[in-house]
């Protein structure tokens, strides 16, 4: 029984870690084309800003934007371990045996994970209401 909730985990866990792997992240490709374009609009133009937002043309990434960043990574590795904590906790109710003392120590886990998991939607959308009013 202790060998399959290690084979378990030790999936679960190689799961978790190649969906992190393959998460596509954002990229940000520039070549010259573009920065020549963007080099090329006037400032004086009425849909100057429309014209930079079509062509992708950037400023240089200042502070807030690293930190925002940083906060997206944080939100989304915080939201990929509590769904492998529901992940766990359900493997640990199904494993359970019907054993009440295993039965309430997985519901609790799964309990725990779902708020995290309220927690970290809700961050999400602050930081992103925040970012939408700063900006």
């Amino acid at each position: 029984m202790k060998r399959i909730k290690i084979a378990i985990l030790a999936l679960l866990m190689f799961v978790m870690a190649g969906g992190a792997a393959l998460t596509p992240g954002r990229v940000y490709a520039e070549n010259a084309f573009n920065q020549e374009a963007c080099d090329m609009i006037d400032d004086d133009d009425d849909d100057a800003e429309a014209q930079r937002a079509a062509l992708g043309c950037e400023e240089e990434r200042t502070a807030g934007g690293v930190a925002i960043g940083i906060i997206d990574v944080v939100i989304g590795l915080s939201a990929v371990i509590a769904v492998g904590m529901l992940i766990y906790g359900g493997a640990k109710y199904v494993i359970s045996a019907g054993r009440p003392d295993k039965m309430a120590q997985a519901k609790n886990i799964i309990a725990y994970s779902i708020v995290g998991l309220v927690v970290v939607l809700l961050a999400f959308a602050i930081v992103n209401f925040v970012v939408g009013e700063i900006s």
